[in-house]
């Protein structure tokens, strides 16, 4: 009963277009993923519901915080991502775009791949392929 409340719970956060990965959710809230996602496919499915996709925009300006970033490098950190949006074609996590768009923006601050990858839960070596297939 209680993984169905969070599962319904994070299904809600979702469509009101809180980005959260279900793995974030579990963590914050310590329920085990693989109960979680479990319910989260059968509720989905059996009624239907759509998701949408976590958009990396508000994830950049979610992890803005931790990351000590001014509006100023937000705006900037979007703007990468406009440009980062028109030369990937799809299969790249939301996660890893926003971190590679606020990487693009904070390095010359000295903010390391590390730190922001810590921030955003992906690996730098995430970070480090996105930039080799933006050619950044």
């Amino acid at each position: 009963l209680r993984n169905t409340f969070y599962t319904t719970l994070y299904i809600a956060l979702r469509k009101l277009g809180f980005p959260i990965a279900l793995w974030e959710y579990c963590e914050q809230l310590d329920l085990e993923l693989k109960r979680t996602r479990k319910y989260y496919r059968r509720l989905i499915t059996n009624l239907g519901i759509k998701v949408p996709p976590i958009d990396p925009e508000e994830l950049i300006r979610v992890k803005a915080e931790p990351l000590g970033m001014s509006e100023n490098a937000v705006e900037k950190a979007i703007v990468y991502l406009e440009t980062m949006r028109k030369s990937i074609r799809g299969g790249v996590s939301p996660y890893t775009i926003a971190a590679t768009a606020v990487y693009l923006t904070l390095k010359d601050e000295g903010t390391t791949q590390e730190k922001i990858a810590e921030i955003f839960g992906i690996t730098p070596v995430s970070i480090r392929n996105l930039l080799k297939v933006l050619r950044f």
